[in-house]
């Protein structure tokens, strides 16, 4: 463990000197947020209004902020570290795998959890939230599988990547349309039915309706769902993941 907690410092290290990977992981939403509560904060949302928009920004960017942060930092990081050698260089060490690579993911869900704790509490100072507390339970357990579903998934990204480059258009290119079709950015109470299917079938509505379901109630009944959809993609990712998990730059696999 005390090997796993320096690949877990080294990586803490390398996210905070990328200025370019905090600001987009960390600060963006912050801003979209105080932005979005300042301008729509005090409007209804859903069927009666049951809850105002600021209820629904930020648990719905805290969602996005932890999915980014273990998604698209992972699968940029490892493709990065394995087209450059350094995870071959890694795997000559007598460190082992699992100490390299949950020293990994571990720096990736900190991450998640201090920028979702971030929005939560300046969301708190700033906008009309009211956090229902007996609903905690209930949104911890999100956070943690969804946080460890999408690593495995940001994980799956580098391995089909061939480059840290390619890893970083992959990333980019799903996350950002899910989150628009996942209600997300834009409250919808009544989507297109097509949005909807779609937005089911894939882990981050899933995810961001677990974290919501702490405030909106109309959401609770159907969050067993949407805890096993984000779980079963963590399951098949990990599966991939155990399976093709590569170690030497591609050129030198092929």
């Amino acid at each position: 463990m005390k090997l796993a907690y320096i690949w877990f410092r080294f990586h803490n290290h390398i996210f905070w000197r990328t200025p370019v990977a905090a600001f987009f992981t960390l600060a963006l939403p912050l801003v979209m947020m105080i932005i979005f509560v300042s301008i729509f904060g005090s409007d209804p949302y859903g069927t009666g209004g049951q809850i105002n928009i600021s209820e629904f920004y930020v648990p719905a960017l805290a969602s996005f902020t932890a999915a980014t942060a273990t998604y698209t930092n992972l699968g940029v990081t490892l493709a990065f570290m394995r087209e450059d050698g350094t995870l071959k260089r890694v795997r000559g060490t007598p460190a082992a795998p699992w100490q390299f690579l949950t020293g990994t993911v571990a720096s990736a869900v900190w991450v998640a959890f201090l920028g979702a704790t971030i929005l939560f509490v300046v969301g708190t100072f700033i906008a009309d939230i009211s956090i229902n507390y007996s609903q905690i339970g209930w949104m911890a357990l999100f956070f943690a599988v969804g946080v460890l579903a999408f690593a495995v998934l940001g994980m799956a990204v580098s391995i089909l990547a061939k480059t840290g480059q390619a890893a970083s258009a992959i990333t980019n290119a799903t996350i950002l349309p899910l989150a628009f079709i996942s209600n997300i950015f834009i409250p919808m109470d009544d989507p297109p039915r097509w949005m909807e299917i779609l937005g089911g079938i894939f882990p981050l509505r899933s995810f961001a309706e677990g974290f919501r379901s702490g405030f909106d109630s109309s959401l609770q009944d159907g969050r067993l769902a949407d805890l096993l959809v984000v779980a079963a993609w963590g399951v098949v990712g990990l599966i991939f993941v155990l399976k093709y998990f590569q170690w030497v730059p591609k050129a030198e696999s092929e």
